[in-house]
C-alpha cells in the first residue's frame, strides 16, 4: 500500500442514518466528507450490541468503541461482567463487599443515576442497596445524568428509586449534583471541589424534596447534567464522616478519576480539602493504580493490541484528542493500559467549557497538531478523536451540533491534503452512533447514543474509485485493527479475532 503514514480519524458519536428529521448530518454542509465517500471505498460497521460485547439492542459507547477498535477483538465490557456476577449471586460474597459491611455501620454509595449503561447502571445501584442495607445504614450521593439518559429524566428515575426505598428507612438519599460537576474529566478541579464538599461537608442548597427542587431547575432550563449541589435537609448526618465506608458504583473509569483522586490521594494538591479520616473506599472498577482502593472488578488482560503490535514493530505512533476524550485514544484504545508504549506520543488539547457557544471545540487545534506532525515524517501511525459530534449531540442543541460537524468536515479536508502530500493513508470511522438521531418522533430532544452503524472510509490512492459496500453493514469495529495491520504489512496475531476489511474494499 502507500509509503507514507497512516492516520486513523475517529469521529466520536458519528453514526449512519438516512433519517432526515433531527439528523444534523443530513442538514450540515459536509462537502469534503461527501467527496471522500464518492472517491474512495467505504462501508458500514456495527458498533453496538454483541458486535462490541454488549447485549442485543444496547447502544455502543466511547469506551467499548475505542476498546474494540484498538484491541481488534470482542471482549465483554465491565457492565456485562457485573451483570453476570449479580445473576450468579457471586457479587454479594466478594471480599470487598463483606469487608465494607463490617468496617462501619455507615456506608455511602456514590455514582451516576442513569437509565443508560455507559458509566453506571440503575440495576447495579439497586443491587448494592439490597446487599449493603441488610445490616448497615446506607447514604446515597447521586449524580444526575442528562447525557446517557434523557435531558430531564432524573425526576422519573428518582421516583423509581424512591419506590424501591419505601420499605428501607435505613437507606437515605443524602445529596444530588449534576454529572458535569461530580464527573468532570476536563481538569476543572473547582467542580471536583464542589462535589467533594457536598459529600463530606453538606455544602449545597438544602431541600426537603429533591424532585420538587429539580423540577424548579428544569423549569428554568437547567438540564440534569448541570443540576447544582443539593443536600437533604431531612438527613442530619448524611455526609461522609470519619470511619465510614464509601463505594463508588460507576464502572467506567475515566469520569471518576478526579473525584476519586480527591478522596484518596495523600499528595493531592489541586485544592485545599478536609477529608474524613479512616475511610474504607471501594470502587466498582480500577479507576487508577492505588493500593488505598479496592476495586470489585479488575481490567482484563488484553495482549497484542494494535498499539502494542506497532510498538513491537518499532513504529512511532501519535495519539491525540481533547481532554474530554483523553482516555479514549490512550487507556481504552491501548487495551485498558495507562502508560504510553515505546515510540508512543500522547497529546491532549484542553476542552472548552462552553461547547454550545464554541462548537468548533478543539477541532482546529487537533488538526494543526496533526498537519504539523504528519509533515515532519517522524510518526508511522496516528490516531485522532474528534469529539464535536458526540459532545454537542449530548447537549440537544441542534444548531450548535450542525456547526460543530461542519468544523470537523473542514478538518478532514486539511488532513486529507497532508496525507496526499505525504503519500499516506487516511481512515475515517466512528466509535458509536449518537449525532444522527437528535430528536424523537414526538419532536422531543434525544441526547442518548443510538445503535446505528458507523461509517468506515478508506482514503488511499491505490484504491481510489473503488466503491466498497457503502449501504451495507459489512463488518464490526474489531475489524479496523486487522485492516490497519494489513495496510502496514504487519501480520495479525492469533489473539486478534477481527478480520481485515481490505478484501471487501478492494473490489
Amino acid at each position: 500500500m502507500n509509503k507514507g503514514p497512516l492516520l486513523l480519524v475517529i469521529l466520536d458519536g458519528w453514526g449512519h442514518s438516512k433519517q432526515i428529521n433531527g439528523n444534523p448530518l443530513q442538514v450540515a454542509d459536509l462537502k469534503y466528507l461527501n467527496f471522500l465517500k464518492t472517491h474512495y471505498p467505504q462501508t458500514l460497521l456495527q458498533a453496538s450490541g454483541p458486535a462490541v460485547g454488549l447485549n442485543w439492542g444496547e447502544a455502543g459507547n466511547s469506551e467499548v468503541g475505542h476498546f474494540s477498535i484498538g484491541s481488534g477483538r470482542i471482549i465483554p465490557p465491565y457492565d456485562t461482567q457485573i451483570d453476570l456476577a449479580i445473576d450468579s449471586g457471586e457479587l454479594k460474597n466478594y471480599p470487598q463487599i463483606k469487608k465494607i459491611k463490617l468496617h462501619n455501620k455507615r456506608i455511602h454509595l456514590a455514582g451516576l443515576l442513569t437509565s443508560g449503561k455507559v458509566h453506571a447502571s440503575f440495576r447495579h445501584l439497586l443491587y448494592l442497596i439490597d446487599v449493603l442495607s441488610l445490616d448497615n445504614e446506607v447514604f446515597l450521593h447521586l449524580f444526575t445524568d442528562g447525557k446517557d439518559s434523557g435531558l430531564k429524566e432524573s425526576r422519573l428515575l428518582l421516583e423509581k428509586l424512591t419506590l424501591q426505598l419505601k420499605d428501607r428507612p435505613q437507606v437515605k438519599i443524602s445529596s444530588i449534583v449534576g454529572r458535569n460537576t461530580a464527573m468532570d474529566r476536563n481538569r476543572d478541579w473547582h467542580k471536583t471541589k464542589i462535589a467533594l464538599e457536598l459529600m463530606t461537608l453538606g455544602i449545597g442548597q438544602k431541600t426537603d424534596d429533591f424532585q420538587k427542587t429539580i423540577a424548579e431547575f428544569h423549569a428554568q432550563g437547567v438540564t440534569d447534567a448541570d443540576i447544582p449541589p443539593l443536600t437533604n435537609s431531612l438527613v442530619a448526618d448524611g455526609q461522609v464522616k470519619s470511619g465510614d465506608g464509601l463505594l463508588f458504583f460507576n464502572f467506567r473509569e475515566d469520569s471518576m478519576r478526579q473525584i476519586a483522586h480527591a478522596f484518596i490521594d495523600p499528595d493531592f494538591n489541586f485544592f485545599s480539602r478536609r477529608l474524613p479520616a479512616g475511610l474504607m473506599i471501594v470502587t466498582m472498577t480500577r479507576y487508577f493504580e492505588n493500593n488505598q482502593i479496592d476495586p470489585l472488578f479488575l481490567p482484563p488482560d488484553v495482549p497484542d493490541t494494535l498499539a502494542q503490535i506497532l510498538a513491537d514493530s518499532n513504529k512511532n505512533q501519535y495519539h491525540i484528542a481533547e481532554s474530554e476524550k483523553y482516555a479514549h485514544v490512550t487507556y481504552f484504545f491501548n487495551g485498558l493500559k495507562d502508560q504510553p508504549l515505546d515510540g508512543e506520543t500522547d497529546i491532549f488539547i484542553n476542552s472548552t467549557s462552553d461547547i454550545e457557544a464554541r462548537p468548533e471545540m478543539g477541532a482546529s487545534e487537533i488538526t494543526q497538531h496533526l498537519v504539523r506532525e504528519i509533515g515532519r515524517n517522524h510518526f508511522d501511525f496516528f490516531v485522532a478523536n474528534y469529539a464535536n459530534a458526540d459532545l454537542l449531540a449530548h447537549t440537544g442543541n441542534f444548531k450548535a451540533t450542525v456547526a460543530g460537524v461542519e468544523f470537523v468536515d473542514k478538518s478532514i479536508q486539511q488532513l486529507h491534503q497532508i496525507i496526499l502530500e505525504t503519500q499516506g493513508t487516511l481512515i475515517i470511522t466512528a466509535d458509536h452512533g449518537n449525532v444522527e438521531v437528535m430528536t424523537y418522533n414526538s419532536g422531543e430532544r434525544e441526547t442518548r447514543h443510538s445503535d446505528n452503524p458507523v461509517p468506515f472510509i478508506l482514503a488511499t490512492e491505490t484504491l481510489k474509485y473503488k466503491k466498497g459496500q457503502p449501504e451495507q453493514i459489512s463488518g464490526i469495529l474489531s475489524d479496523i485493527a486487522p485492516t490497519i495491520l494489513e495496510l502496514l504489512g504487519i501480520p495479525k496475531p492469533k489473539t486478534m479475532t477481527g478480520q481485515s476489511l481490505l478484501p471487501l474494499l478492494s473490489r
